[in-house]
């Protein structure tokens, strides 16, 4: 595993997000309110722990950066190849989910 795959030390809400977030992936990623393929890490966790957002969302940011990623842009080259994309299609995206919910 690579230093932008590989696990970070994380909170227990962090880990359950991502468990939850690789199951509803694993199951085929249905339609559902709180996770979509076109929503990124953090608007889904906004959506999975709203109490909690704001602190999951930093908690996310500074793994980003622990990793060597772009803090606003980890998955993607730029805003232009963000906004074209199909966010949880992106395999950089997924690996990183993997690899945080194992």
């Amino acid at each position: 595993m690579n230093k932008r795959s590989r696990k970070i030390k994380q909170s227990p809400e962090l880990s359950k997000f991502y468990k939850e977030l690789q199951k509803w992936i694993d199951g085929g990623m249905p339609n559902c309110e709180i996770f979509s393929i076109h929503y990124g890490l953090c608007s889904c966790a906004g959506k999975y722990d709203y109490i909690n957002r704001t602190y999951v969302e930093r908690e996310m940011i500074s793994q980003f950066e622990k990793a060597g990623l772009n803090k606003n842009l980890p998955f993607d080259n730029s805003m232009i190849d963000y906004r074209k994309s199909v966010r949880m299609q992106n395999p950089k995206r997924l690996a990183w989910i993997k690899a945080h919910a194992a």
